[in-house]
């Protein structure tokens, strides 16, 4: 009977803890629930100090994080984001973070926006073509190679591009979608102003090394050189590039590499081709045919032009933030300068005697003078130059004979005429050095303007080392 009584206290007990244990829980969610709800109704004014330091810290976070989404572009056939990543469906553009990039398939997608493209032959002459009987007054007349009357260049693209259309569809074995001068850069100078074009002179069967550079650093299509907070409101700078392709008078490739080709061309719209004479294919008239065509067709849309060889794989952000600096440097000055690896003092290779005259090897009555102009070292980086120093170049190579050595005529000789100076590149962290995979750590990839022999290397060597290059710029 006791243990009964005592058993039935215990429950009595047991029962009253728990009620109380209920009751107590009750009200304290009662009291987070009216805090909750009074947090939720109370005006800005009631924000303590803290929290709105915390607030100002968590938006401060969020729009740089914002920011870092805005600062490039990339075009979306060959970069793809993530699923968990921003797109930005603006002009078939995507925006990513860059430590993330999915690899595309081996056959991209043509973008099928609508462009209203003028074909070339039908482009209205510019200032550039016009009174071309007298010498620019711009250019002196009394260094080397000055000559009295105008030289005679080879034809204009204009006139070159459509017997190079008609020379690829007779020969080409698909004639089921034939070539046309609409296909040929058909985005070029389209909408926004070009704030950096690259054009890369490329060997016409190398389809493969093409598409890599399609593929990493030619998809990047816009890029904010100013950084975060130098005039962010401006939006990124747009890139653009293309290929030149030049064909000798004999074609030197398979049917089935010029089919190849004629695909490429109609379906990447990034490729420039031309056939020349044998005699007429010197890097010279490479250079000039293509200044002419970008002075007709694009003048007043592009602001930097970047010529460089399809062996070299530039380091963008870097570049353009140079160029960037450089323009804010030299604002003011009515020329801006050529960029590249400078040659300064330059002494000729004289012949030896009594041994034939070497490719490089200059005589005295050839160049008089103990040394070289200022030029750039072509292989090493190409140069970099404004639109209105290249229509100065330009117009004083009608005045100026061709010398023998490309490097020194192009951007030494001309240069000197037309008084633009040459200037180096930064040359404290920007040597050109070997692609290599071990570049492609960001505190490596980020010191160099330009990656060499990039050939030699497999395309995922590239990717990484692009998307490092771009990694360190966001930083």
């Amino acid at each position: 009977m006791c243990v009964f009584r005592w058993n039935r206290m215990l429950d009595v007990s047991f029962r009253i803890c728990f009620t109380f244990v209920m009751c107590f829980v009750a009200l304290y969610t009662c009291f987070l629930f009216g805090l909750l709800l009074t947090a939720s109704i109370s005006t800005p004014n009631d924000i303590t100090g803290i929290q709105r330091e915390q607030a100002s810290d968590q938006n401060a976070r969020w729009n740089k994080h914002r920011q870092s989404y805005n600062l490039y572009s990339v075009k979306n056939d060959y970069v793809k984001p993530l699923n968990d990543e921003l797109v930005s469906t603006d002009h078939q553009t995507i925006s990513v973070k860059v430590d993330k990039f999915a690899r595309s398939s081996s056959s991209p997608v043509q973008v099928g926006t609508l462009v209203t493209h003028t074909p070339i032959s039908s482009i209205r002459q510019t200032s550039i073509l016009k009174n071309a009987s007298s010498v620019d007054r711009r250019c002196k007349r009394h260094l080397p190679y000055f000559s009295e009357i105008p030289i005679q260049r080879t034809e204009s693209i204009t006139k070159l591009l459509p017997a190079t259309i008609r020379m690829l569809n007779s020969l080409s074995g698909s004639k089921d979608k034939e070539l046309t001068e609409s296909c040929i850069l058909k985005q070029l100078c389209r909408g926004s102003k070009t704030d950096l074009l690259f054009v890369i002179f490329s060997t016409p069967n190398h389809t493969k090394h093409r598409n890599t550079v399609r593929h990493t650093w030619g998809s990047l299509e816009k890029f904010n050189f100013d950084g975060l907070l130098n005039r962010a409101e401006d939006g990124p700078r747009k890139v653009d590039y293309f290929f030149l392709i030049t064909f000798p008078e004999d074609i030197d490739v398979t049917l089935q590499e010029l089919d190849l080709i004629n695909e490429e061309m109609q379906r990447e719209l990034d490729v420039l081709p031309i056939q020349l004479k044998s005699v007429q294919r010197t890097l010279v008239n490479f250079y000039l045919l293509v200044s002419e065509y970008l002075l007709t067709t694009c003048q007043q849309k592009i602001k930097h032009v970047v010529f460089i060889a399809e062996d070299l794989m530039p380091n963008i952000p870097l570049l353009g933030s140079f160029l960037s600096a450089q323009e804010i440097q030299d604002n003011g000055h009515p020329i801006a300068p050529i960029y590249c690896y400078s040659v300064i003092n330059a002494k000729p290779q004289r012949p030896k005697k009594d041994k034939p005259v070497g490719l490089s090897e200059v005589s005295q009555s050839e160049w008089t003078k103990p040394s070289f102009p200022t030029h750039c070292d072509l292989e090493l980086g190409g140069f970099a130059v404004s639109m209105k120093s290249l229509e100065l170049l330009y117009l004083c190579s009608r005045w100026y004979k061709t010398f023998k050595l490309p490097n020194v005529y192009l951007t030494g000789i001309l240069p000197e005429a037309a008084g633009i100076p040459v200037q180096s590149y930064w040359t404290t962290l920007g040597q050109t050095v070997q692609l290599m995979p071990s570049f492609g750590s960001e505190s490596q990839a980020g010191q160099h303007l330009f990656f060499s022999n990039s050939q030699q290397q497999p395309k995922w060597v590239w990717q990484s080392v692009f998307r490092a290059t771009v990694a360190t710029a966001l930083r």
